[in-house]
Formats: structure tokens, C-alpha cells, sequence
């Protein structure tokens, strides 16, 4: 959302906005989606999967509560965007949201809204089924930096695999922190894949993400690439200088102590990265 203050914009790169129910997309949905959601008894779009001590994969069920995640779901949740927000308010400009589960519906997803001023971005999940630097997400990323697109991953996401990677937390608190652990995960896929030396004009944004862990990851990488850089031949320069020149991050949640701010700040490469949000 773009606000002014003093005559300047201000962007804040972190609005909300929450469809009332299953049911306001129905209008937007084709007739065999319509019928699905409704035989399948979907009434939120909320992922059920609390609590997470239970195996999620032996679950029928257990992809079915959340209908961004289905092909033919996006295309109604971006028309709904359009419709009841984006072309309300010229301020506003939305994500289009896409399938994680199969690249090729998320690629003509893209291409069918990509010349729509009102989407400046693609939102993927931080929690996806498999890490975002993989072959099978280099179409999304083609079709991104050939629309001047940039890719936004979020905190959320519910793919039926473990929050953590030693298997299943069993409160809140444990699930809500281990979203970092995402992050870093997708962070270090992107880079040592060479998902940036693919596709150099790509721009990536992490969303809820915090970024006080970046300064020791970027620490970890460099060091560790020194010796095992001929695993990734295609990474030809420091990791860390990658990540300051192709990640931003958004400064909401601002976690470090008041203190310590200005030190992480200094580590990651001051504000460069860093996009104001409120969220």
C-alpha cells in the first residue's frame, strides 16, 4: 500500500487482507471448483492442522483445507483481490497468489494476470513441498523476472510436512518461531541451487521472515563455500554478497533488542535490505 507522508511515498510492503469465508469466492470459482469446495465440505480458509503431533500425510483431508493452495482456487482468490480491493483503491497493489504444488497452473497464472498493473509480486509460502531453489520452481521464476515480477515469500504455508526439522512441535509458540527455520532453509536453497545466477535480475522479498539471523547465516555460508565450492561451481562470488545485492526483507517482525538493532543492521549492510512494513 503506497500512503504519503511530508509529500513522499511510503510503502508498506506488509497489508492484509482476509476473505470473509469460502463462500465469497463461489462467484469467482468455475462450476467443478464450486462443486468441490462445497462436496468437500471446505468452509475456511484456514489449514486445520492443529494440533501437529498427528501424521498429516495419512490424512485425505489434509490438503484440502486451505483453497489457495488449489489450481483452481488461485485464479478465484486473485479475481476476489481485484474485485473487492485492488480496484478499489489505487493505493493498493496485491500478490498474485499461485499453486505451489504444480508449477504449471502457478506459471499460467502469472501469465494471465502479469499485465495487470494492480500485481507487482507472486506470494509463495515459506512452507512449501520442497525447497524453492529446486528445478521444478525455476518456471515461476522465469516467468517473474520476464514480467518484472517480483517473487514475495510469506510466513505461512501448510504442505503436510513437519515445521521443524526434527519432526512435529507440539505447541504454538514452537510452531510460530520455527518459521525462521523456513526461511533460512528456502534462503540457502535459492542461493546454492543458483536459482540468482539463472535467472540475475530476479528480486526476492521475505515477508515475516525477521533478519537478525542473517548476518551469522551469510557468516556460515561464506565460510563454508570457501571449502566446498566445488560442489557449486556456478556460485562464483561470496554467497553473502548474493544475498545483500537479491534479498530484501521486511522489518516487521522487528526482532532483536533496541540495544543490539543498530549492530544487526550494521552486519546485514544496514537498511539496504530492509522494506518498512506494519503488517
Amino acid at each position: 500500500m503506497v500512503r504519503y507522508q511530508q509529500g513522499m511515498p511510503v510503502v508498506d510492503t506488509d497489508v492484509h487482507v482476509a476473505v470473509p469465508g469460502v463462500a465469497a469466492l463461489y462467484p469467482y470459482l468455475s462450476t467443478h471448483w464450486h462443486d468441490y469446495l462445497v462436496e468437500s465440505g471446505v468452509r475456511s480458509l484456514d489449514v486445520n492442522t492443529y494440533p501437529r503431533g498427528c501424521d498429516l500425510s495419512a490424512r485425505p483431508d489434509a490438503r484440502s483445507g486451505d483453497p489457495s493452495l488449489l489450481p483452481g482456487s488461485t485464479p478465484a482468490l486473485n479475481d476476489w483481490l481485484v474485485d473487492q480491493w485492488l480496484s478499489k483503491d489505487r493505493r493498493l497493489y496485491g500478490s498474485i497468489a499461485v499453486c505451489t504444488e504444480r508449477p504449471e497452473p502457478a506459471v499460467a497464472e502469472i501469465e494471465r494476470l502479469a499485465g495487470r498493473p494492480e500485481f507487482v509480486q507472486i506470494g509463495l509460502p515459506v512452507r512449501s513441498p520442497q525447497p524453492y531453489g529446486k528445478r521444478m520452481y525455476w518456471p515461476i521464476y522465469e516467468a517473474a523476472e520476464r514480467h518484472d515480477l517480483v517473487v514475495a515469500i510469506y510466513a505461512g504455508g501448510g504442505m503436510g510436512n513437519p515445521t521443524t526439522a526434527v519432526g512435529w512441535p507440539s505447541l504454538y509458540l514452537e510452531d510460530y518461531i520455527s518459521f525462521a527455520q523456513a526461511f533460512q532453509a528456502q534462503l540457502l536453497s535459492l542461493v546454492a541451487e543458483g536459482v540468482f545466477v539463472k535467472y540475475p535480475k530476479l528480486k526476492v522479498v521475505f515477508v515475516e521472515s525477521g533478519f537478525t539471523w542473517i548476518p551469522s547465516m551469510m557468516w556460515r555460508l561464506d565460510k563454508n563455500w570457501r571449502g566446498l565450492r566445488r560442489e557449486v561451481p556456478w556460485l562464483d562470488r561470496l554467497p553473502s554478497e548474493t544475498i545483500r545485492e537479491r534479498l530484501r526483507v521486511t522489518s516487521q517482525p522487528l526482532n532483536a533488542p533496541a540495544d543490539a538493532l543498530d549492530r544487526a543492521l550494521e552486519h546485514r549492510g544496514r537498511d539496504a535490505m530492509l522494506l518498512f512494513s506494519t503488517d
